[in-house]
C-alpha cells in the first residue's frame, strides 16, 4: 500500500497514536489549547468525538505508518477543520497531501482557525485552496468555496 488511506476513527485502538502527536511540543504551541494533557484526558475527549453525530476525527496512514489526522467540527454552515502531523513525518509534504485528499473526497465549505504564527499551516491552507477570511484575535480565519 504506496498509497495515503484515511480512515474515520471509531475506536479507542489508535488513541495512543493520536495522543503522542498532540503532545508533541510544536503540536501543542500552535494548538488552541497549548497545555499539555494527560492521556486520560485524552481518552475522555476521544471517546466525546467518536460518540459525536457532529464531530468526527480521521486518520491517515501510508505503508501503515500514521501520518496524522483531521478532526472534524460540524456547525449550522460550515465545518473547521483542524490537523496534526506526525513529527516524525513533518517537512515531507503530507499535510498538503493529506488535507488536498480529504477536502477532494468530502468536498464541504470548510473553515481553519490558525494561530498567526503558525506560517506552516497558513502556506498549506493557501495550497490547498483556502482563502483568507479574517483576522481573529491572535488567529488567521480561513475558508474554503
Amino acid at each position: 500500500m504506496n498509497k495515503l488511506v484515511f480512515k474515520k476513527v471509531n475506536s479507542l485502538s489508535f488513541a495512543k497514536e493520536i495522543y503522542e502527536i498532540s503532545i508533541d511540543p510544536v503540536s501543542l504551541k500552535f494548538s488552541k489549547n497549548t497545555k499539555k494533557f494527560s492521556f486520560s484526558s485524552h481518552l475522555k475527549w476521544l471517546k466525546k468525538i467518536i460518540s459525536s453525530k457532529k464531530n468526527n476525527i480521521f486518520l491517515f496512514k501510508k505503508h501503515r505508518k500514521i501520518i496524522g489526522f483531521i478532526i472534524l467540527k460540524k456547525k449550522i454552515k460550515f465545518y473547521y477543520l483542524s490537523w496534526a502531523i506526525n513529527p516524525k513525518l513533518r517537512g515531507f509534504s503530507y499535510g498538503k497531501k493529506m488535507l488536498r485528499s480529504f477536502i477532494k473526497r468530502h468536498p464541504r465549505k470548510y473553515i481553519a482557525e490558525i494561530k498567526d504564527n503558525n506560517y506552516i499551516s497558513k502556506k498549506l491552507c493557501l495550497k490547498c485552496g483556502f482563502k483568507f477570511l479574517k483576522k481573529r484575535k491572535k488567529y488567521n480565519v480561513y475558508s474554503t468555496n
